[in-house]
């Protein structure tokens, strides 16, 4: 078991979403408009925090706040 800071999930080694969004986004355009482009940003920051949350928990890892 270990504690991540919120900054670690999104930009660390182990766990890092915004590696993740920012591939998929990469990989899944162009997009028809600025609006769906946005759109699939935001759902992809959803998704892939839910996967590493997922992740987390099958770990026993946890998350630090404050």
């Amino acid at each position: 078991m270990a504690a991540y800071t919120i900054e670690e999930i999104f930009n660390g080694n182990k766990y890092s979403v915004m590696s993740e969004v920012v591939k998929e986004i990469l990989l899944s355009g162009p997009y028809e408009s600025a609006e769906d482009e946005q759109t699939a940003i935001e759902m992809a920051y959803v998704k892939h925090t839910v996967l590493v949350m997922r992740e987390m928990e099958k770990n026993e890892d946890v998350v630090l706040i404050g």
